[in-house]
């Protein structure tokens, strides 16, 4: 990923995530809240090539869960 500052997400895109990201469950069954997401370790993010930002998480199981933040275009 470009350095770049901090992502922020503004309040009304943040809860337009939290609509479709929450619940987040792991593969190991445990789920998360939107508050209880921002408390896990982790907090990076990755740019893909086609523009999606991806924020990754590690559940207390040590498994990388990720929201998209923002979505991409598939190359073609």
């Amino acid at each position: 990923m470009r350095d770049r500052p901090p992502f922020i997400l503004p309040a009304l895109a943040r809860n337009a995530v939290a609509a479709k990201a929450f619940p987040k469950v792991c593969s190991c069954g445990r789920s998360y809240t939107l508050r209880q997401w921002e408390r896990l370790e982790g907090g990076k993010l990755w740019e893909a090539p086609w523009g999606e930002i991806l924020e990754l998480r590690h559940c207390v199981c040590r498994s990388t869960m990720s929201i998209v933040l923002v979505e991409g275009e598939p190359e073609s």
